[in-house]
């Protein structure tokens, strides 16, 4: 029997119910010949509401899963799907359309605390990174004692500093950071920490 070129194809995406941002969690995408005639080319390409997503695209060289980096995604509910651009041996084919969930990355914060004390006025280090250690936070932190709020501060790329009020007493306080979150990582609180704070 004479094969038919190009081959018709399906494409089968086996995909979470949700993943985390930037938590490489992965869709597969199956290209399923009629009838295999040869090497495969061409690439897999998701959709949203009829765009191309970007750094979703998928060159195949094989017929085995491509993977598709869903947490790429901004977080919310996203309804995609996913294509196959056809080669020269294989037809063009269209998934199923899936509905995905894209929750915030889990943050972990921690206070940088010198283990010699901090002078009247200075600052701590803050850093917030997700709980795979997989990327690193930016935004707001704030410094309390109790419930008195002490100062605010700011994360970049997973590291900041707050500056502590000249007016805090010296001596031994207990103090703890709180990381606001964004729309892409949630918030956290650092463990309470003993900071000595120095006499002039």
């Amino acid at each position: 029997m004479t094969p038919t070129v190009p081959a018709a194809t399906d494409l089968l995406v086996d995909a979470p119910a949700a993943v985390i941002h930037r938590g490489g969690c992965r869709a597969t995408a199956c290209l399923l010949p009629e009838q295999e005639i040869g090497a495969l080319d061409g690439a897999v390409r998701v959709y949203e509401d009829g765009r191309v997503v970007a750094g979703l695209t998928t060159q195949l060289h094989d017929f085995d899963a491509a993977p598709l980096d869903l947490g790429r995604l901004a977080p919310g509910w996203h309804t995609l799907t996913a294509a196959y651009t056809g080669g020269s041996r294989y037809q063009c084919a269209w998934s199923a359309p899936f509905t995905v969930l894209v929750l915030p990355a889990t943050t972990v914060a921690d206070l940088v605390v010198p283990p010699t004390g901090v002078a009247r006025g200075g600052s701590l280090g803050v850093t917030v990174r997700t709980t795979d250690a997989s990327t690193y936070a930016s935004g707001k932190v704030v410094l309390f004692e109790r419930a008195r709020l002490l100062a605010t501060g700011e994360v970049v790329d997973g590291v900041g500093t707050i500056g502590l009020p000249p007016d805090l007493a010296p001596g031994l306080h207990r103090l703890f950071a709180a990381y606001a979150g964004t729309d892409t990582h949630c918030p956290s609180e650092t463990p309470v920490m003993p900071v000595a704070v120095l006499a002039d």
